[in-house]
Formats: structure tokens, sequence, C-alpha cells
């Protein structure tokens, strides 16, 4: 069960106690979510455009399986994944059931929601497999990984995405995606050699593993757009075309990233990648390192990388203008404590136009 024990503040028991499988399993877990006063009090005054992404099936789940499933012990995968499509129908503040659709905002913007995870998605390329296998990591990198076959999202919802974002920026300065992952492009620099992973030796051979993909431009993290390099590049290429004012917004990582996405060597879109609320991140890697240093490395290794926050939970804020964006992340004290104090924030400001 995630998290553990340790991490879980009183008066907010987490059932079932221990991994989500059945229908009943997954209701379970949304009504012990639901009893929290200040997620009730957000839905009733907010509303609220959901995305799925992988936990709300398993760990890193796809439409064929997940890394955390075992059929011989699991059972079958689409009656797990049907399972808990139905509990999150059941229970999420939704109109439709459409798992991609569109929300146009006047003459100002439209809102895509993404599916990436259950209906398109294939198995990423094997990175640990291959470092372990092979070790040609740039043998990897100019094929394995450049495999267009591999896909986050499917070909029809691929090409409602090009066509839609077409149509908004023929009438709409801003077009927006609501999705899961990030899609800016981070690998591990150098300088992570220098600090101590959690987890001992095998975790710094990862890590050195890590590093030597990144000399190849390789992403630490296959399970978002970093290991679907050819489908991200068709999306910012279509972005392009229809000289879009993209703005990609993302969670999953659990830390604080603003990217300037680019393809062909130009500005293509922005990402507003928004820390959790309560989950732990990037700073359990490596905890003996200081988080600034930890960032400003990132940034310095990574040319789409503007905004690096790897320690602090929060959420982030998107207001749009006709003429400017402002992007927003906000960072707040230890989950452990209720208060709405906001500690610090960072924003960055995109003019229509840029992508920048």
């Amino acid at each position: 069960i995630y998290p553990g024990p340790a991490a879980i503040v009183p008066g907010r028991d987490i059932a079932p106690d221990g991994a989500t499988i059945a229908l009943a399993d997954y209701r379970a877990r949304y009504a012990s979510y639901r009893r929290c006063p200040d997620l009730l009090a957000l839905h009733a005054r907010l509303p609220v455009l959901a995305v799925w992404d992988d936990h709300e099936f398993a760990d890193n789940a796809r439409r064929d399986g997940a890394w955390n499933h075992d059929s011989a012990s699991e059972g079958d995968w689409e009656a797990r994944k049907a399972a808990a499509l139905k509990a999150w129908l059941d229970w999420m503040p939704v109109t439709r059931a459409g798992v991609w659709q569109d929300h146009r905002i006047g003459t100002l913007a439209t809102l895509f929601s993404l599916e990436t995870r259950i209906t398109g998605r294939t198995a990423s390329p094997d990175l640990y497999g291959h470092a372990r296998d092979s070790g040609d990591l740039a043998d990897f990198a100019g094929n394995a990984w450049r495999d267009p076959r591999w896909r986050i999202l499917g070909a029809d919802q691929e090409a409602w995405l090009a066509g839609g974002l077409a149509r908004s920026a023929a009438g709409q300065p801003w077009q927006v995606l609501l999705q899961s992952v990030p899609m800016g492009h981070a690998v591990l620099p150098p300088a992570a050699l220098d600090w101590r992973a959690n987890g001992g030796a095998e975790a710094q051979q990862e890590v050195a593993m890590l590093v030597e993909a990144g000399r190849h431009s390789i992403p630490f993290n296959m399970d978002n757009w970093g290991g679907f390099p050819a489908q991200r590049s068709r999306l910012l290429a279509s972005a392009q075309a229809a000289r879009a004012n993209l703005i990609v917004t993302s969670g999953d990582s659990h830390n604080g990233w603003g990217y300037e996405l680019a393809h062909a060597g130009r500005p293509a879109g922005v990402e507003l990648a928004v820390p959790s609320v309560s989950s732990p991140g990037f700073e359990t890697w490596f905890p003996d390192t200081a988080p600034d240093a930890v960032a400003a490395a990132l940034i310095a290794g990574n040319s789409e990388l503007v905004v690096a926050e790897t320690a602090t939970r929060g959420y982030g804020t998107l207001l749009l203008t006709p003429e400017v964006a402002e992007l927003a992340w906000h960072f707040t004290g230890s989950p452990r404590t209720r208060s709405p104090v906001v500690a610090r924030s960072i924003r960055r400001q995109v003019a229509a136009g840029t992508n920048r």
C-alpha cells in the first residue's frame, strides 16, 4: 500500500489495507479519500475537469498491463482495469464519460483533456533491460528509444488533438493540454554522481546508469513523455504547424517543474508541471543533498527546464488573459499539518505568440 504506514496522517486511514484489485477495493479507496473535509470543500467550491493517471488503475499502467500487475496472483488485467474505471466514474464529479474531450472557453482558449494511460498507451522502451543486457546506450538512443511504435496516445486521439489544436489556434489565443505526465525533456546530469542516492550501492549504480543515459540525451523517466519521443515530436510539430500558443499542464512526478518545450530547434510550447499535494518526490532519491543544489544542476543540465523545485509539496495555478498567461507553482508546508498557508510561489509569464 502507498503511502507506507509511517507516512499516514492520523485520522486519514486509507482503505482497503492492501492493493486495490476488485471493484469493491477501488470503491473503498475512493470512499476513504472522500472522508477528507478539505477535498469535499474543494469539490463543493470549484468545478473539476478530472483526468486519470496510473494509480487510478495500477502503478505504471498501460492498455495491456501494468508494471504492478501480476496476472498469476491478481487475475485478468482487463477485469481489473474495468473495475478501476467503473469506480472512477462512480466517484469522480464528471458529466461525461469520454476519455478525451475538449472544453472551449469562449474566445480565450480550448482546454484539451487527454487520456494517456489505458486506451492507446503501449509499453515504453526498456532502458533498464537494455542497460543490463547490452550496455550500449548509444544504440538504445538511436534505435529502440526512438521507435515510432511506442505510443502514449492512440493514433485516433493523436489525430483528434492535431485537428483540435489547428481549429482552436485559428480563433483563440491559447491551447491548453490537461494531462497526467510531464512532457518536458529531462536527463539526470553528471552532478548526480556526487549525490548519495537513497538505497545504497545498488541505487548508486542506477544513478550512474541514468547519468550515462543522459549523455546520450535519454531522459531518466521512461513512464512519462520521455519514453515516447517520436510521438512527442509529432505532437509538438503539429502545435507549431497550427501556430498554437501551447500550454501543457501535468502532474505525476510529485515535484514542481517548468519547461520551455522545443521541437526542431524552435519553441513549441511551455509546461506547468505541478507538485503533489502530499506524496513525496524527487527529494527521496537524494535526501542528503541540498534541494537547491539538485534543482540548479537539473536546470543547468537540461535546456528545456527553467523551473525546478524538488523538495516541497503544493499545487499550481494557470491564469489566462488574451495577451499573457501566468504559470505559478505554489508551495505549502508539511502535509502532516493542516494549514492553508502558502510558504512561497514561483511565477512565470508567457506572452501570446512566444511559447517562451
